[in-house]
């Protein structure tokens, strides 16, 4: 069984007229640790030197598990160690400039000079806000092609604390002082996948946010983007975030960014598909139309009215369509005329999703949920060919529970399972879910599956 979503980003090729490759800023990083005794002696220089250069290059830093107590790795394990071990650091301190480690006095004012006059092929401008509570920062990323460019490209976002001030060492080598200090990586350390060629004027938007924590002084939070080629680990370009909102480049742009409520199996040759889309244009979107298909069926048109501000979203819930189950099946949706207009960049307007015929499945099937620490959050039922709900469960109780249902299905028919979350992150790790028959013949399996998952 399988479950693919692909968003159809590349479909004209654009004139590079207009264009040329832009200015570099460095991104720098380090590994260090507020028990490391080289670290407290050759920071002070590292970040002289950074000091000197902000108008050439940002920074990260990333705090180790060794060789001592450090609360700023403490905070966030999993983040430090995936970047620290991205770049197979194994001693403390250590550096990077855009992507090509060294020791912290390898580094100098002459190599960020021949490195700041390397053009790059991406321009970024970024953005940030935190929430009028101070509990939340969301983060929008803009990304454009400022030449032709291929690689294993990932988009990485780093909430840093500028500057943390200790009163006292909080680790053993008497350090107090602690810049670019990275918090979190939004969403993740993995990034987000850029397409694996872009040529020159393809752009695209990232979002993300981040529940804030583990934070010292709130006017020091900063946030920091980059682009990098996973295959050599070089960085393209990074840039610093400011409150200032993102600039469209368009007027009239409208973008396809998620598919939901289609299956990852069917066998009912029917679903109703649920369109997320945002409004990348400088106008208020107010109207545009939706047309859309299942394998070579006939196509399906939907005029779709609202009022959606520069990247405001919405779920736009299509009407049903029928269609003849194959073994692979296809849902393709696109948008077009943007208040009534051509849409000025329509390499973002198509989106597709893949799924399987349903499996046969005997009458008793098995369902296996771990629950993680908002057990409340979670329910689901089965559905037949009416749309009638057979058999249900939860919300539950207890976190962290094992919960085994075994179900008897009444009679042949075609079934639907869902399971919800009605925090929308799904059931996060070490949680998941298992839908199951004969003992290891699954249907449908998640973990972090957002608001709902079904087969």
């Amino acid at each position: 069984m399988t479950r693919k979503i692909t968003f159809l980003i590349f479909i004209t090729v654009y004139s590079v007229a207009g264009y040329s490759q832009s200015q570099r800023f460095i991104l720098m990083e380090e590994a260090t640790n507020a028990s490391c005794p080289p670290c407290a002696t050759y920071n002070p220089a590292f970040d002289a030197l950074l000091n000197a250069n902000r108008d050439k290059l940002t920074a990260i830093k990333y705090h180790s598990w060794w060789p001592g107590t450090d609360p700023m790795y403490s905070q966030n394990p999993d983040d430090n160690a995936d970047r620290i071990n991205y770049y197979n650091i194994n001693s403390v301190p250590r550096g990077v400039m855009d992507g090509t480690t060294g020791s912290l006095t390898s580094f100098n004012q002459t190599m960020i000079n021949q490195r700041s006059a390397v053009p790059s092929p991406f321009n970024i401008w970024m953005s940030h806000q935190i929430s009028p509570d101070e509990d939340s920062i969301y983060i929008d990323m803009m990304i454009q092609a400022s030449d032709n460019v291929s690689g294993d490209l990932m988009a990485r976002i780093a909430v840093v604390e500028k500057e943390i001030n200790f009163p006292n060492p909080p680790g053993s080598n008497g350090e107090r002082d602690f810049l670019d200090v990275m918090k979190k990586m939004v969403p993740d350390a993995d990034g987000t996948h850029l397409p694996v060629s872009m040529v020159t004027g393809d752009y695209l938007i990232i979002q993300g946010s981040w529940e804030l924590a583990n934070i010292y002084d709130m006017s020091e939070l900063g946030v920091v983007g980059f682009i990098q080629n996973d295959n050599n680990r070089e960085v393209h370009q990074a840039a610093n975030s400011s409150e200032d909102p993102l600039t469209p480049l368009y007027d009239k742009e409208i973008t396809v960014i998620g598919i939901s409520n289609v299956s990852e199996t069917n066998c009912l040759g029917v679903t109703t598909p649920h369109v997320l889309i945002r409004n990348n244009g400088a106008e208020t979107l107010t109207s545009a139309t939706f047309k859309y298909r299942v394998n070579e069926g006939e196509m399906q048109e939907y005029s779709w009215t609202g009022s959606l501000d520069f990247l405001d979203s919405e779920i736009v819930e299509l009407p049903e369509i029928s269609f003849g189950v194959e073994d692979e099946n296809e849902f393709k949706v696109f948008t077009e005329m943007p208040n009534g207009s051509p849409d000025e960049y329509t390499k973002n307007d198509t989106s597709t999703y893949e799924f399987d015929r349903a499996v046969i499945a005997p009458e008793i099937i098995n369902l296996m949920i771990r629950l993680d620490d908002n057990p409340g959050e979670i329910t689901w039922e089965i559905v037949n060919s009416d749309n009638e709900v057979v058999v249900s469960g939860g919300p539950y109780s207890e976190p962290g529970a094992t919960i085994q249902e075994e179900v008897e299905l009444p009679y042949y028919d075609c079934f639907k399972f869902t399971i919800y979350d009605a925090g929308g992150d799904g059931l996060q790790m070490p949680g998941f879910y298992a839908l199951y028959f004969g003992g290891s013949n699954y249907i449908a399996s998640g973990t972090a599956f957002g608001a709902e998952d079904m087969a």
